[in-house]
Order: structure tokens, then C-alpha cells, then sequence
């Protein structure tokens, strides 16, 4: 078994397939899930959120300037227990307000207004990040490995045993 992982693809294959199921765990967690990490700067808080089978990276603008968040904030809630609960909405919902917006096969690039704040969110679907990590690792592990050949040198002839 020690043979295996000899050599620099093996061990890379095994550290790329590792990310990968990390990553499909939060692909299936994000189609029950609403999970987010915030952090803020005064009215500004920069986030990743893991929800709708996607993975998202925002920036939130509170529009009251009165309004002070919490430096850190991390919230996880089961999607689709309440129905009119915030939370089961995604910035590309009904009551968003687009100011501009591009969405194809998952992946979700826009910008707008909900309540009293200004979002600005870019969302890749966790497919995309799974299947490339799941081949690569796949390609790093079932490959064969390389062989050395090494030639030997022949000792060069002494003076003295001629």
C-alpha cells in the first residue's frame, strides 16, 4: 500500500479528491441549508454563502447609515421550514430589486437593492467545482506512475589495472 503513494501525483490526487467531497458535502448541505459567514466594516459586510445547490461570494451595503453590524456573523438555517421565511429567497428573488443581473446554468452575477440594503453577489453552482477536482483526481490517482530509468554509468578504468 506504502507503494502507492509514492511519488508527488499520488498524493496531490488523494488531497484533490479530499476538496472535492468537501465540496459535495456543501453541495448537498446548500440544497436544505442557508448557510452564511459575514464579515463587517462599519455599514459594509463581505460574505460567503452556501445555499441553492451554489456557492456565493457578496458584498452588502446597509443603506441606513445609522446602522452598525456586527463585526462577525454566522448563520445557519434549514431552508423550506418556514415557507415566508427571508432566508428561503436568494438575491435573485422576487423581491430583489435588479439594477443588472446575469444568470446561466447556475452561475448568478448581479447587483440590486432588497429592504434596506444594496447587495452585489456573483454565485458559482458547486457542480462546477466538484467535477473538474473530481477529474483531476481521478486522472493524479488512476495514472500510471513514471518509471526511472536510470543508466548506469560504468566505473572508468584505473591506470593501474591495465
Amino acid at each position: 500500500m506504502g507503494e502507492f503513494f509514492r511519488g508527488w501525483k499520488r498524493k496531490i490526487g488523494v488531497v484533490t479528491l479530499v476538496t472535492a467531497c468537501v465540496f459535495m458535502v456543501g453541495w448537498f448541505r446548500s440544497q436544505s441549508r442557508f448557510e452564511y459567514i459575514d464579515f463587517s466594516f462599519g455599514n459594509v459586510s463581505y460574505g460567503v454563502t452556501s445555499m441553492h445547490s451554489g456557492l456565493a461570494v457578496s458584498r452588502t451595503t446597509e443603506l441606513d447609515p445609522t446602522t452598525v453590524l456586527n463585526f462577525f456573523d454566522f448563520k445557519s438555517v434549514e431552508l423550506f421550514v418556514k415557507p415566508d421565511d427571508p432566508f428561503n429567497g436568494t438575491p435573485w428573488s422576487k423581491n430583489f430589486e435588479f439594477e443588472w443581473r446575469w444568470d446561466w446554468a447556475g452561475f448568478h452575477i448581479g447587483e440590486g437593492r432588497y429592504a434596506s440594503r444594496r447587495d452585489q453577489d456573483c454565485m458559482i453552482p458547486y457542480w462546477f467545482i466538484v467535477i473538474p477536482l473530481t477529474l483531476i483526481s481521478a486522472w493524479l490517482l488512476l495514472s500510471k506512475p513514471y518509471t526511472i530509468i536510470q543508466k548506469k554509468i560504468a566505473e572508468p578504468i584505473t591506470a593501474e589495472a591495465r
